[in-house]
């Protein structure tokens, strides 16, 4: 944590959100550092410097029938974007390698629920929001909702 100073609040300030949230990145709060934090039970804490790469045993150019294996779609929402639930395609199970607040290296394979939200978070790390996954046409709408949800809350007292 000594390279990281201002990341012991981090965690904190995601639990604010309830449990609603099991991931926040840094940049979300304004911190500038490659690093989220969630509630993983085994691994809850910070993850620094995240990458990840496909788990399945199939080949990248895996056919069509047998992409199902590959990748999921679930609902996602996003404490970026509170309003907007979109379905996301990720990959189904992913090897994650990060390093803890204490400094190892640690390499977890990853499925449901916690490979979609390393994914969700590193993407917020690499300035991808859950929008951008949609069609162009869909990321519009999402825009001018999320704007005039802006609006809204500068007139309410």
């Amino acid at each position: 944590m000594d390279n990281f100073p201002d990341l012991s609040h981090l965690g904190l300030t995601m639990l604010s959100f309830g449990p609603r949230a099991v991931g926040l990145a840094a940049n979300q709060v304004g911190l500038p550092y490659r690093a989220f934090a969630w509630t993983h039970p085994e691994y809850a804490g910070l993850v620094i410097n995240p990458v990840f790469a496909d788990a399945t045993d199939e080949p990248t150019n895996v056919h069509i029938d047998r992409e199902y294996n590959r990748y999921t779609a679930t609902r996602e929402g996003c404490l970026s974007l509170p309003h907007l639930q979109a379905v996301v395609k990720r990959l189904r199970k992913i090897w994650a390698t990060y390093q803890t607040e204490a400094g190892e290296v640690r390499t977890i394979e990853l499925t449901g629920l916690w490979s979609t939200c390393f994914q969700h978070e590193t993407d917020h790390l690499n300035g991808i929001l859950v929008y951008h996954h949609l069609p162009k046409a869909e990321q519009e709408k999402v825009l001018a909702a999320q704007a005039k949800q802006e609006r809204r809350n500068k007139r309410a007292p």
